[in-house]
Formats: structure tokens, C-alpha cells, sequence
């Protein structure tokens, strides 16, 4: 039998930025090239 509920969670938004900013993934993130990407060959 399938119930209904409500999952909550709480994040803490500093600790995550923080992770963000040590794993590096982000660092070299260009979003200005997107646009060149995105219309490329269209």
C-alpha cells in the first residue's frame, strides 16, 4: 500500500558553499561562453 507524506530537509547553505568552493568544480565555470555553445551550429 502506497502512503502520502511530507519529506523535509534542512541544509546548511554556508557549509555547502563552502564545499563548493573547496572542491574547485566551479572555479574555472565560464557562463559568458554558454551562449557561444548553445547557439554553435544552430
Amino acid at each position: 500500500m502506497e502512503k502520502q507524506g511530507v519529506i523535509t530537509a534542512e541544509f546548511d547553505l554556508d557549509a555547502i558553499a563552502q564545499k563548493r568552493r573547496e572542491w574547485g568544480v566551479f572555479r574555472d565555470r565560464r557562463p559568458e561562453m554558454y551562449g557561444t555553445l548553445l547557439t554553435h551550429g544552430c
